[in-house]
């Protein structure tokens, strides 16, 4: 199975700690969430109380998750760590990763956590 289709066990885990989780899933692994069990999505957007985003917004539209306080990057694949390392902003989760660690050195920025293994 794959670790998307267990999106929800991680989510759980972390709500033991009091964390607001919101949901951000590669093209590839919103499409193993949601195309066996369509409903499985729904159960996501129940669990975080956020929609689940695997694509960027339009311009004019409105963000609709709060800003992160950290990120949490599950599972790390080589592919997602080669493209965040060489810049490349392909995904929305990319793009969410690479724009968190552009003020790194900040006190108040996002501070991200990579695991190659799933939760």
């Amino acid at each position: 199975m794959p670790p998307a289709r267990r999106a929800a066990v991680g989510i759980r885990a972390t709500q033991t700690w009091s964390w607001e989780i919101c949901l951000n899933l590669t093209p590839s692994a919103y499409r193993w969430a949601t195309a066996d069990e369509p409903a499985d999505l729904a159960k996501l957007i129940e669990l975080t109380g956020h929609p689940v985003r695997h694509e960027y917004k339009l311009p004019s539209g409105k963000d609709v998750l709060p800003d992160p306080d950290a990120l949490l990057a599950v599972l790390a694949t080589l592919n997602t760590l080669t493209k965040w390392a060489d810049g490349h902003e392909d995904t929305l989760v990319i793009s969410s990763l690479r724009r968190s660690c552009r003020s790194f050195a900040s006190l108040t920025s996002p501070k991200v956590v990579f695991t190659s293994t799933p939760m």
